[in-house]
């Protein structure tokens, strides 16, 4: 027999507040774990508060449908159970309970899990609220509520704890504040890409939102925006106005590709005239130059910096950091890497695919992996 794990109600007839979005929070099943009735199964949360679930017949649990941080509606299809292990799990997720709050059982409910004391229970208050005031030792109830119909909110925590000198009151407020500036730009970012308006727009909207945040999350936002951006003048646009240098008549490509830019972007420094194709990336671990008249053609690499994260080739490959300079009229073809510490000279090319490790003198002709010199061009002078 196939029984359906569906949400219960959690709160009571004459509740003012209605509520219909819950959040899985942790399963304590895994699929094909046999469970006995009053197992707890899973956690769920709601506005007011962490709830456990538990199981309501003996069976073998076949089928997660939702999984952890997923949003669900009361009398949702969340799991499957089969009475014998081999049977289909086979159900109709169309179906759902009667949403009258008196006909959805209320005893699958084994009870909230905030370790508060019992005072405070029967306050309303957010699960973040719970949670901060848990983890400063402070019984709820005594907090004035400033939400709707009477529920403390987070805001109002940290507001007591500002009140009573909590040392710890000024890292949590400022963690809030990053929190809901991050919750903020997701949203706008998610209405802007809805109503379809050009990327260009959408970026310079962005920007300013962007300067909220710390310098780090700031070069983070932008690199991932770079990915997207396909107007070459508005990446050197934003690349200047974080730190880089960029010389006339530059003209970057579509979604470059930029990593390792922690604060700002200047340790990037290009001359004039040079062209940056598409997919491009480019590693600012250490200070890389590009010379003018230099060409850097699509998906080529250049790498600043080795780390292999502590492991067990830190031995034989420690990490490193090191300046990379690309000379004048040089061209790096399409796909080439280049690693720390080279210095690819005046007029050289490295052909397309082809790893340096070493530095190329100038005017050389490179290929390979590891590039080798197969040839050299004319010096202007000659």
């Amino acid at each position: 027999m196939v029984l359906e794990i569906r949400i219960p109600c959690f709160y009571s007839i004459d509740d003012e507040q209605e509520e219909d979005i819950i959040t899985m929070g942790k399963w304590y099943k895994r699929e094909g774990d046999f469970i006995k009735k009053g197992d707890i199964l899973f956690e769920v949360e709601t506005m007011k508060a962490l709830f456990e679930v538990d199981c309501k017949d003996d069976g073998y649990l076949r089928k997660i449908i939702h999984d952890e941080n997923s949003e669900v509606k009361l009398g949702d299809i969340v799991g499957i159970i089969t009475t014998s292990k081999d049977e289909p799990a086979i159900f109709d997720q169309t179906t759902r309970l009667p949403t009258d709050k008196v006909s959805i059982e209320k005893e699958s409910i084994s009870g909230i899990r905030d370790n508060l004391p019992l005072k405070s229970k029967s306050v309303k208050a957010s699960p973040r609220a719970r949670r901060l005031a848990l983890a400063h030792g402070i019984d709820i109830s005594v907090i004035s509520p400033s939400g709707p119909h009477g529920e403390i909110t987070i805001m109002d925590v940290e507001k007591f704890l500002s009140r009573t000198g909590d040392k710890t009151s000024e890292r949590v407020r400022t963690k809030s504040i990053i929190s809901r500036l991050r919750r903020r730009l997701k949203i706008i970012r998610g209405i802007l890409s809805g109503i379809l308006l050009p990327f260009t727009i959408r970026l310079r909207l962005m920007i300013p939102l962007a300067n909220s945040y710390s310098r780090k999350n700031q070069i983070n936002i932008l690199n991932k925006m770079l990915l997207e951006c396909i107007d070459g003048n508005l990446t050197v646009d934003i690349l200047k106005r974080y730190g880089a240098y960029i010389g006339e008549r530059t003209v970057f490509m579509a979604n470059v590709i930029i990593i390792n830019a922690v604060d700002d972007y200047s340790n990037l420094k290009i001359g004039t005239h040079v062209h940056i194709g598409r997919d491009v990336c480019l590693d600012l671990s250490e200070k890389l130059t590009v010379e003018d008249e230099a060409i850097i053609a699509v998906g080529a690499t250049i790498f600043t910096h080795r780390d292999t994260g502590g492991r067990f080739l830190e031995y034989h490959f420690p990490s490193i950091k090191r300046v990379v300079r690309i000379g004048k009229g040089a061209w790096i073809g399409p796909r080439a890497v280049v690693y720390p510490g080279v210095s690819v000279g005046k007029g050289s090319v490295i052909m397309a695919g082809s790893i340096v490790n070493m530095d190329v003198p100038g005017f050389a002709i490179v290929a390979g992996m590891p590039a080798q010199k197969i040839g050299t061009i004319p010096s202007p002078t000659q």
